[in-house]
């Protein structure tokens, strides 16, 4: 998980460091369920404005994770 100001999250250097941090979790879970304590792995990126919105609502951390879970492909800007 990481989190950032919202004027930080358009950032050049965040949108790299998701694509790879997105690219990483894909081969962790790319690796045999034992390698990996059978567990999988996901990329957080958490705005403040985001986390000011779930936490004002009482979201749980599940309702956090769900909703800040980067994909590869939104790294890529494929999928919104």
């Amino acid at each position: 998980m990481e989190t950032k100001a919202d004027r930080d999250i358009m950032d050049g250097n965040v949108q790299q460091k998701q694509r790879a941090a997105a690219n990483f979790c894909r081969r962790l879970d790319a690796l045999p369920a034992e390698l990996r304590r059978h567990r999988t792995w996901q990329y957080l990126l958490v705005s403040e404005q985001s986390f000011s919105t779930l936490r004002d609502g009482h979201a749980t951390f599940a309702d956090l994770a769900a909703r800040s879970q980067v994909t590869e492909a939104q790294a890529e800007g494929r999928l919104s």
